[in-house]
């Protein structure tokens, strides 16, 4: 079969790790819908009404939910390649 339809990330190389207090090579293993997750609550929070540091020792959550993505199963084959090349 084939695909119609895609929803693709552009840049993804270009998360800033160091912002979120996460190492490069940690980020280097995440997924790339775990960056944009982040990337998509610190927008919402700079969108809000309040700023960031009134939020900061606060009891609030942002709650994300997330479905299986093929990324795991990329960095498998990518994991073989590297012991078969």
């Amino acid at each position: 079969t084939h695909q119609r339809h895609a929803a693709l990330l552009d840049a993804i190389h270009a998360f800033d790790p160091l912002f979120f207090s996460i190492s490069p090579a940690e980020a280097a293993e995440m997924n790339p819908s775990q960056k944009l997750a982040l990337e998509l609550v610190w927008e919402a929070v700079e969108r809000s009404a309040m700023p960031h540091r009134q939020v900061q020792g606060t009891h609030t959550g942002v709650y994300v939910g997330n479905i299986w993505s093929d990324f795991e199963h990329y960095r498998k084959h990518q994991q073989c390649l590297l012991y078969t090349s």
